[in-house]
């Protein structure tokens, strides 16, 4: 893999992902041991992300490490054997350059967390959406940071979030319809 305009970061996460399969076996490099490297790597946008969703990312780090497959047991040093990059680890980096090279960067970097939420291969947008993290809005968000390189404060919501404060709506006007409210019952000395 051509590493010419990734910043030494991005290199570090490629190394360590393949470090990540070789030590645990795995057949191929594949996104979750890329995605594990990036959550590993300490990049700002990836903390400011887990911050604002409200969701650990050591936490999410064992999500993630639990998702790579590997023969664990094999006794085989696997590290004499060569290890292929899969094709989705291939695409995301394609992915990742041709995005880069929309926004006029000369590097890339942080990019790549981007292209894998977006991604819909990519494992991050399945295992947010189980976390209830708004998918949409956090590619809005994100796109926004890395087109304008401003944090915007506003948290994103998790959907049962918004959910919940619709049917809140929802609920206390079917309660109103199907109940009696006794404290305007009282008020009104009908109690």
């Amino acid at each position: 893999m051509k590493h010419s305009n990734f910043t030494p970061r991005l290199q570090k996460i490629i190394n360590v992902s393949k470090k990540t399969c070789y030590s645990l076996n795995s057949k191929e490099v594949d996104l979750n041991h890329l995605l594990f490297s990036v959550l590993d790597s300490d990049q700002s946008l990836v903390l400011s992300f887990f911050e604002d969703i409200g969701i650990d990312i050591q936490d999410f780090k064992n999500i993630v490490f639990n998702s790579i497959d590997g023969d664990f047991f094999n006794n085989q040093n696997s590290s004499s054997s060569s290890k292929e990059y899969s094709k989705n680890y291939v695409r995301i980096f394609k992915s990742t350059i041709s995005f880069a090279e929309e926004l006029d960067h000369e590097y890339i970097g942080e990019h790549l967390f981007f292209i894998m939420l977006r991604e819909k291969f990519s494992p991050l947008p399945k295992m947010l959406s189980e976390l209830y993290v708004d998918i949409e809005e956090a590619k809005k968000k994100l796109h926004s940071f890395l087109t304008t390189g401003e944090w915007e404060e506003s948290r994103i919501q998790k959907t049962f979030e918004k959910k919940s404060s619709q049917s809140s709506q929802d609920d206390s006007s079917a309660l109103e319809s199907f109940g009696k409210n006794y404290n305007e019952l009282a008020s009104k000395g009908r109690f």
